[in-house]
């Protein structure tokens, strides 16, 4: 099977992530102060960010290895910009897509070849900031600009524990007191 996910394998992610999803979205919210609309667009960006780690996982535990959003299957929400590796809703601007993980390779790379790719084995690979979703209007105390962000690890880049390390982490105070739950992705 090849590191990259096929559509059925992309299918079967996406309406596990859903389920997931809604069974508690309404757990997720804190000082929401009645705005239906942050509950929406904050809902919608624990799914995005679910979804990415989700599929970073099947990546790496395909290939020992990180990918960038087109290697792993992970499409931008919004109006999509495959060149700039981002994704635009009425909410938030999602970037992060063209960045390139960081790969470690262990014994001699073939010519012509980078560590990670086929016929390597990579021993560890970190991705920092792969995924960013910035907020494009104000969010209760959640200014414009300000911005989640997931980094990620693993092999021995992440202390060789098996399992994808993540850091998550909100730009401001006031963005974490909205997403209590945003560090809690993927545990």
């Amino acid at each position: 099977m090849s590191g990259v996910p096929t559509t059925d394998n992309k299918r079967f992610m996406y309406s596990i992530l859903w389920i997931n999803f809604i069974r508690k979205p309404i757990s997720l919210f804190r000082n929401n102060k009645n705005n239906k609309n942050c509950e929406i667009n904050v809902a919608w960006l624990y799914f995005f960010a679910s979804s990415y780690v989700k599929l970073q996982d099947a990546y790496a535990a395909e290939t020992n290895a990180l990918g960038a959003w087109k290697t792993i299957g992970y499409v931008a929400p919004g109006t999509a910009d495959t060149t700039n590796g981002t994704g635009t809703t009425t909410a938030f601007v999602y970037s992060g897509g063209k960045t390139a993980p960081t790969n470690t390779c262990e014994g001699p790379i073939p010519e012509g070849k980078a560590c990670g790719d086929m016929g390597t084995t990579v021993s560890g690979s970190s991705i920092t900031k792969g995924w960013i979703a910035s907020n494009r209007a104000k969010l209760n105390e959640c200014n414009p600009g300000d911005h989640w962000d997931i980094s990620a690890a693993i092999g021995t880049a992440s202390n060789n524990t098996g399992s994808v390390a993540y850091t998550k982490t909100a730009l401001a105070t006031e963005c974490e007191q909205l997403t209590p739950q945003f560090s809690n992705i993927g545990q």
